[in-house]
């Protein structure tokens, strides 16, 4: 996130909770996302040839959405663990090197 600093700052003074922001960041992400995720939804579900259903499609479609929101809030929550913002993806890609 690049306001980190800013954030710090407005904790120390207590302006606002940073719970507020993490779950407005949230909520604009999931808005942007799911017009994306909504259209490679549609493009590899019938690519693939899987059931031509409603029910079936917006399975799919609340699948992939939920592993956006887990991933998104596993990534949000691992940065706020963190005091400087290069510190958490080098843990990752120290993990993943592992």
């Amino acid at each position: 996130m690049l306001g980190r600093p800013i954030v710090n700052k407005h904790r120390a003074y207590t302006f606002y909770r940073p719970s507020a922001l993490w779950i407005a960041q949230i909520m604009v992400d999931m808005a942007f996302g799911a017009a994306q995720i909504l259209m490679f939804s549609i493009i590899v579900y019938f690519m693939c040839g899987l059931v031509l259903d409603a029910g079936a499609f917006f399975t799919f479609y609340l699948i992939i959405i939920t592993g956006y929101l887990a991933m998104t809030v596993c990534a949000l929550s691992g940065s706020s663990l963190f005091k400087h913002q290069k510190s958490f993806p080098l843990l990752s890609r120290l993990r993943e090197s592992i």
